[in-house]
């Protein structure tokens, strides 16, 4: 495998992403699906982290007694992740690389995936994604996983414009815009930050892309995985076509090794 997943742009984006408040998602939700697991029967130490982004769900984790592994494709954030675990005094692997290419010698209890799985580009690139995660997981042990659904990004975030933020010396504006054929959200973050009495612009662009829930849990099964629960993010169930809510969680148990 040479391709690898196209960059997302968290570049300045990344120096602000606690600052404003988006790792706080990630927190809550790692503290939901851990509970979850965890009255389901789930028993596991070792956790991988894919997208980890500025590491504070793998802090929490870690603070949980997990021993965390943690990856991601942003140099930024791996060297923000890093900085803030080792700060803490966390002995924590952070690694900057492709999900779908990272190999290490360890097999893991549990691996998660927080407000990730959207960037993914591709259904090719996210097959690949999956088959990666079989081979990293022991047999029978879980991926939890959260997307934005169509519906979430079609119609909660659609083509509008907001004022995302605005305090402690950051403004910036959101603008979503919705492709409906191609079931892709272009987001562009533009903002000031307030530096040494002086403001710095900039500018980001980010796509997430829709997945029909149906078509992950195929992918899903083609990847040796049994999807065992689709949840709300009140760790409540969820059905497709019946519920509407934007964002959901999957949970899925490795069930098949995959040849070769």
């Amino acid at each position: 495998m040479t391709d690898h997943l196209p960059e997302q742009s968290f570049h300045a984006l990344a120096y602000i992403y606690d600052d404003i408040g988006l790792s706080d998602y990630s927190v809550e939700l790692a503290g939901k699906v851990l509970g979850f697991l965890q009255k389901n029967g789930w028993l596991g130490r070792y956790v991988l982290d894919l997208g980890c982004g500025t590491g504070a769900a793998a802090e929490f984790l870690a603070k949980k007694r997990m021993d965390m592994t943690c990856v991601d494709l942003s140099a930024e954030m791996v060297e923000l992740a890093k900085q803030r675990l080792e700060n803490r005094g966390m002995s924590i692997h952070v690694e900057q690389n492709d999900m779908r290419l990272y190999n290490p010698e360890r097999e893991f209890d549990l691996a998660v995936s927080f407000n990730t799985i959207n960037y993914v580009p591709s259904v090719r690139f996210l097959n690949t994604t999956f088959q990666r995660v079989n081979t990293l997981l022991k047999m029978n042990k879980p991926f939890a996983f959260d997307i934005w659904t169509i519906e979430g990004l079609a119609v909660d975030l659609g083509r509008k414009t907001q004022v995302m933020y605005d305090a402690n010396g950051i403004f910036m504006t959101l603008r979503n815009n919705f492709d409906f054929e191609a079931y892709r959200l272009h987001q562009e973050y533009s903002g000031f930050v307030l530096q040494e009495q002086e403001w710095a612009r900039f500018d980001e662009d980010h796509m997430l892309r829709g997945y029909p829930v149906s078509a992950l849990g195929s992918m899903m099964d083609r990847a040796g995985f049994a999807v065992r629960h689709l949840l709300n993010l009140n760790m409540q169930p969820y059905t497709e076509g019946v519920d509407n809510d934007a964002q959901i969680v999957i949970v899925a148990e490795k069930v098949n090794e995959l040849n070769g």
